[in-house]
């Protein structure tokens, strides 16, 4: 029996439906970077901007420099994951880990560094550094093995002033 509506075209490397492509290269990367980027973009301005009040041309324009500068730290891992494709599981996923991570701390920085440039801001080090150890006591109470309060003892004190809401 055949079917009244063509079949779909196959990607010739692939042999897989050709789905939500990019006509230019023929692959997701750049539409889903753009998108990702201009979401975060949105989500920062409608969760910092708009409750704050924070209408001046240079916090927009830091929303607009973190995802463009987000696009450009991206792009080493692109590379990065395709040099790494064909190594065993375990060895990419070490290096595909260790590599987001290094990046993203590297954006993290850069972007503290470009907000206190751009707005004039000073002295926001201290919470950056708050954030780290807020992120390192989740990682670290993992399944409740260890009180968090044991597993960074210098943290105990900052954490013990924290308000709860």
């Amino acid at each position: 029996m055949t079917s009244s509506t063509p079949a779909m075209p196959l990607d010739t490397a692939t042999e897989s439906p050709v789905h939500w492509r990019n006509p230019l290269t023929g692959n997701l990367f750049w539409p889903l970077q753009v998108m990702g980027w201009l979401g975060l973009s949105i989500i920062t301005y409608l969760s910092l901007s708009l409750p704050y009040n924070q209408f001046e041309l240079s916090y927009l324009a830091h929303n607009a420099t973190q995802s463009l500068l987000g696009i450009v730290l991206t792009l080493p891992l692109r590379y990065c994951y395709q040099r790494i494709w064909h190594w065993p599981v375990w060895r990419r996923v070490v290096v595909a880990v260790a590599a987001a991570l290094l990046l993203s701390a590297l954006w993290a920085v850069m972007r503290l560094v470009i907000f206190m440039a751009l707005t004039g801001e000073t002295g926001l080090w201290p919470d950056f550094g708050r954030l780290a150890v807020s992120l390192h006591l989740r990682f670290c109470d993992v399944g409740r093995a260890v009180p968090r309060y044991q597993v960074l003892p210098a943290a105990s004190a900052a954490a013990a002033n924290v308000t709860r809401v």
